[in-house]
């Protein structure tokens, strides 16, 4: 990384520090100033706030706060953490009982909420415990504190892998370019819609620094700490499963380079079986995660001491167990929160589907505006290299449709676009602004809309091969090298489009900010 580079890295992290303090802001200072007292009770209950405070004895100020930034998700998030129930008679500055590793679920519907965060929340504050705290154990709202602090550092992380992954992916375009792009996307990505449950003890930002790091060591051929991103990713959410699609690519991509290479070296049998064990690696670290939290739901209920223990207790085993996939995330979903295919097309739901709109309308619109062009690619899942631009002529079509840059970014806008067509079809459809906020395809859309066009003598030149670039050569990267074509810059439509998506984003996040501290909807 150039010092120049490193210099736009640093101001990138202090745009997304910013952007987390205006944001806990708006959480914590209304609920603080307001005083309205949610009909919800149960943050009061896990934190033990209110038992042992009133008006004329309050509690302090960060106990407060934790109240306004643990709703919701984050509920089940610090319950798994603090690993046992909270008390009618508990206090807030009660320390969690047990040691570090005594945590876990209680109830089954809270396996709906993956393992990673709370298990990292616990340990960080045990470990600042047993140096600071004469116990050796946090209360119950330090626990709650650390998880926020965790996802906020978090956030600001992924904001600076974002940009390096976008210098990396788009280094085609120039390092002064791509810089101003990476920036661009970071921008868009600190005033997602989904930015509040970002601030919170909910998994969504570590579930993004997994993600964007795993790419970006992807992007420049890091193969190890890919695969264990990506393990960890899946960790913490369930979405985590479709990173599988990268190595797939990859392995798809290297077969086909062995007889596709268009007059350039065939790489030889060695150097296909090492990037196919490369490939397979991650594939396999990927679904060890997912398999892991599957192991650990079937290890609670599904086992014969674990259905012996049912039985004695007068408990019924569960149904889901003598699936042919004992399954617990499914059952959870479909038992708990009704989701399945078509599920959530109700009446009843319109507002949901309102509130989801503008995402879909941008995915929708870039699915519009980069597949015709690149329609051979995109007919065979990328299979198909993109038709030749003609050389030193300027082709007027979106950025992320330059037939120079789809090897980078195909399975990026793949992946982007199933993860809406999923939530689309079989999910509570308003949660698609964070379900797909780690995916760095939307922010490149929108930087992309809002980058500044470029004449002839300004294009760059073909670059050198970068140090650790998995796709340095020709035979790893067959699209056919013509001279560096002109971009046009986006249109008015595009830019005013990008505008206002990134209005919309702000607003939306300000408005759940204020929402979510008062325990309201959409959560």
């Amino acid at each position: 990384m150039t010092s120049r580079s490193a210099a736009t890295a640093r101001r990138v992290a202090l745009l997304a520090l910013g952007s987390r303090i205006a944001s806990l802001g708006l959480l914590v200072l209304p609920r603080l100033l307001l005083r309205l007292d949610p009909d919800d009770t149960s943050t009061a209950l896990a934190l033990g706030i209110g038992m042992n405070s009133g008006e004329d004895n309050p509690a302090p100020l960060h106990v407060r706060a934790a109240e306004a930034l643990i709703r919701w998700d984050a509920i089940h998030m610090h319950a798994i953490a603090a690993g046992t129930p909270a008390l009618d008679r508990w206090a807030w500055w009660e320390p969690v009982p047990g040691g570090w590793a005594d945590w876990g679920h209680t109830f089954e519907q809270q396996h709906a909420f993956f393992p990673g965060l709370p298990a990292a929340a616990r340990a960080i504050a045990f470990g600042w415990a047993a140096l600071f705290s004469p116990d050796g154990r946090p209360s119950r709202v330090a626990l709650a504190l650390w998880g926020v602090i965790l996802s906020n550092a978090a956030f600001v992380l992924a904001a600076v892998f974002l940009f390096l992954l976008s210098q990396q992916t788009f280094r085609k375009l120039g390092p002064r370019r791509a810089d101003m792009l990476g920036v661009l996307a970071c921008v868009a990505f600190c005033l997602s819609p989904g930015g509040a449950f970002m601030s919170s003890m909910y998994t969504e930002s570590l579930f993004g620094l997994c993600v964007l790091a795993g790419l970006w060591c992807r992007s420049i051929g890091w193969t190890l700490p890919c695969g264990m991103s990506f393990f960890l990713a899946c960790l913490m959410r369930s979405n985590g499963t479709l990173l599988v699609g990268y190595p797939l690519f990859d392995a798809v991509s290297a077969v086909r380079h062995r007889w596709a290479a268009r007059g350039a070296p065939l790489p030889t049998t060695a150097s296909l079986l090492a990037e196919l064990g490369r490939c397979a690696f991650v594939a396999v670290a990927t679904l060890t995660g997912a398999l892991l939290v599957a192991l650990h739901g079937y290890r609670e209920f599904c086992t014969p001491e674990a259905v012996a223990g049912a039985s004695a207790a007068g408990l019924t085993p569960r149904p889901w167990c003598t699936n042919t996939l004992p399954l617990i995330y499914g059952f959870i979903q479909k038992e708990y929160w009704d989701v399945g295919l078509f599920r959530y097309w109700r009446v009843g739901q319109i507002p949901n589907f309102v509130l989801a709109l503008p995402a879909m309308l941008l995915a929708g619109y870039t699915a519009w505006r980069v597949v015709p062009p690149l329609w051979r690619r995109w007919a065979s899942l990328g299979l198909l290299t993109a038709a030749k631009a003609p050389a030193g002529e300027p082709v007027d079509v979106p950025l992320l449709a330059r037939h120079d840059l789809q090897f980078e970014l195909h399975p990026h806008l793949m992946l982007w676009f199933v993860a809406h067509l999923a939530i689309l079809l079989s999910a509570h459809v308003q949660i698609i602004h964070r379900f797909a906020a780690p995916f760095p395809a939307a922010y490149w859309v929108v930087a992309s809309m809002l980058l500044p066009g470029e004449d002839s003598a300004q294009a760059p030149s073909t670059p050198a091969p970068v140090a650790g670039d998995p796709h340095p050569s020709p035979a790893a990267d067959p699209t056919p090298k013509d001279p560096p074509v002109p971009m046009h810059g986006p249109s008015a439509r595009d830019s005013q489009m990008a505008r206002v998506y990134l209005a919309f984003g702000a607003g939306y996040q300000a408005a759940t900010c204020i929402l979510f501290g008062h325990f309201y909807p959409p959560a």
